[in-house]
C-alpha cells in the first residue's frame, strides 16, 4: 500500500489509436514495428488453371527456394490444388529481408 503503480517508459511507443485517417503504408509500417515471432498464411493460387499435387508441391518448393536466396527462411507446402500454405519460423527475418 502507498506505493505509486509504475508508469510505462516514454521509450513505449503505442499504436495509433484510429487506422482510419492513416495511408496503408503507414498501417504497414505500424505492423511492422510491432511483429515478431513466427508467421503463417496462405496463398490461393489462380483458379482455372489444370495442376497436379506434384505441380503444386514443386511450386512450393520453388517458392522456398527463392525466400532462401535472400537470407529469409520461410517453408512452402501444397495444401490442396489450388492452396498452398507458408510458415516462417523467425518473423524477425521479414525486416531484415525487406532491408528495414
Amino acid at each position: 500500500m502507498g506505493q505509486k503503480k509504475s508508469t510505462p517508459s516514454s521509450d513505449f511507443d503505442l499504436p495509433p489509436s484510429d487506422l482510419s485517417k492513416m495511408k496503408l503504408s503507414e498501417i504497414q509500417s505500424e505492423m511492422m514495428k510491432r511483429h515478431s515471432g513466427p508467421v503463417f498464411g496462405f496463398v490461393k493460387l489462380r483458379l482455372g488453371v489444370k495442376r497436379t499435387q506434384d505441380v503444386v508441391a514443386e511450386t512450393a518448393m520453388k517458392w522456398t527456394k527463392v525466400l532462401r536466396t535472400g537470407a529469409i527462411e520461410a517453408k512452402f507446402m501444397g495444401l490442396d490444388l489450388t492452396t498452398i500454405m507458408f510458415n516462417m519460423e523467425n518473423g524477425q527475418n521479414i525486416a531484415e529481408g525487406t532491408g528495414k
